[in-house]
């Protein structure tokens, strides 16, 4: 979205070095807004999609925010020298100091290409060569965890089924049984979790549009959901195989339970 430079004068020194070097290009536009010029910083993929002569609209400005944001257009351009510059909004000032700015918080779903083509990432302004190596070692981890999370949910379906077949049989070894597979389901969970904040890391130090410096990190329900999971599995599994002892003789509660238990001698 487009950054204003030099809305205040305390900073139109920083603004006067940013025009004298170029550091911005054709991204840099000279807009009249309240009887006042200010600078904005708006990517030149923002300035193609919007009619020409905008910059003679005065109200036109306050507007692109939401546009661009709308049309999904990454907050980052392409200097003269190929430099990609991402544009972030400055950190939270400190506690008693005056803020001229607010965040407004953004939430945006969005579907996640396990595939993503070669050809349609080069057309995103934002990724060269590096950046494209460093999109697919991501989306590595994303198939990963997708990978490990069918698996955990047929495992944990498995583990339900012989869970429920123990109150039918009460034989010690389907009690076993289905305590090993709530102790594989929880492997696979703590599996997906890893990768999970693995990805994360690479993220914060690789892709830097997507982690830019003063980004904080919130966790939704999805990963209490995973670590509830993984503990939840991990106590079937040890109550299961905790309660599968052989209960022989006058140790059984009754006579099924008592001849369930007892050595099964395979022969012809």
């Amino acid at each position: 979205m487009p950054r204003p430079l030099s809305p205040y004068p305390s900073i139109r020194w920083m603004c006067r070095g940013i025009i004298e070097r170029n550091t911005f290009g054709s991204a840099l536009q000279r807009v009249k807004y309240n009887n006042t010029w200010s600078y904005y910083v708006i990517p030149e993929v923002a300035q193609l999609a919007i009619f020409r002569n905008w910059t003679d609209y005065p109200l036109v400005v306050r507007l692109l925010g939401t546009y661009i944001r709308d049309i999904s257009i990454p907050a980052y351009v392409l200097n003269d020298e190929r430099v990609i510059l991402i544009l972030v909004p400055p950190l939270p000032p400190k506690k008693g100091q005056p803020a001229y700015y607010s965040y407004i918080p953004n939430q945006r779903c969005k579907y996640i290409d396990m595939f993503p083509n070669s050809n349609a990432l080069r057309n995103e302004p934002g990724f060269d060569d590096e950046l494209l190596v460093a999109w697919y070692s991501l989306s590595d981890y994303i198939r990963t965890q997708a990978s490990f999370a069918c698996i955990t949910l047929f495992v944990m379906s498995l583990g339900a089924v012989f869970s429920f077949y123990t109150f039918m049989n009460p034989r010690y070894m389907f009690k076993r049984l289905a305590g090993g597979i709530h102790l594989v389901a929880a492997s696979t969970a703590l599996v997906v979790l890893q990768v999970l904040f693995s990805s994360i890391d690479y993220t914060k130090e690789h892709l830097f549009y997507a982690y830019p410096e003063g980004a904080q990190l919130t966790y939704g329900y999805g990963v209490y959901l995973a670590w509830f999971t993984f503990v939840d599995n991990i106590l079937c599994g040890v109550m299961f195989l905790w309660y599968s002892g052989k209960k022989k003789g006058a140790k059984a509660p009754n006579d099924e339970v008592a001849m369930a238990d007892e050595p099964t001698i395979m022969g012809r």
